[in-house]
């Protein structure tokens, strides 16, 4: 069999989502910090006023930057495209839909092929020896596409165990 090739790629809906809401928290954050005129209590701790200021500003900047990693992942989305690839003797995909660190395993060593559905996505599970890999069906390019990698999955593996699925 020709090897293949699939574009696999993090959707930047889920990412742009998150962004927004904790944009949202930094700034909700940030003006607490400047105009409480009050002080806050955790537990029995007592921060007055400004260590309630330190301690809103604090959180305001960790929403913050958690905002911006978020953001750098959607305005560089190459950052986290990396191609499904079926050769001669294996699948090479990544680990997890959001990184592109590239995982091998040998269709000698797959065990079973199970589509699921998780949260409302179409999930593609491959058991092997060495762990299972999750193929989710919305970071493909399409859905004809992940059904072609399935089938040409479960192909290649029958061939290699000596019997068609």
């Amino acid at each position: 069999m020709t090897p293949e090739t699939y574009d696999y790629t993090l959707t930047t809906a889920k990412g742009s989502t998150l962004g927004g809401l904790f944009a949202v928290a930094a700034l909700g954050l940030g003006y607490m910090a400047v105009s409480h005129d009050g002080s806050l209590r955790i537990l029995w701790v007592d921060l007055g006023q400004v260590g309630t200021t330190a301690f809103l500003a604090a959180l305001a900047l960790v929403a913050a930057a958690l905002g911006a990693d978020q953001l750098r992942l959607i305005l560089r989305p190459g950052a986290v495209n990396a191609p499904i690839r079926l050769d001669t003797e294996a699948i090479v995909a990544p680990a997890r839909c959001d990184d592109p660190a590239l995982l091998r395993l040998t269709y000698k060593g797959i065990s079973e092929i199970k589509p699921r559905t998780m949260a409302g996505d179409r999930v593609l599970e491959i058991r092997h020896i060495e762990g299972n890999l999750y193929i989710s069906g919305t970071a493909m390019e399409s859905r004809e596409a992940f059904d072609r990698l399935w089938r040409s999955l479960e192909a290649r593996v029958g061939l290699h165990r000596g019997y068609r699925y």
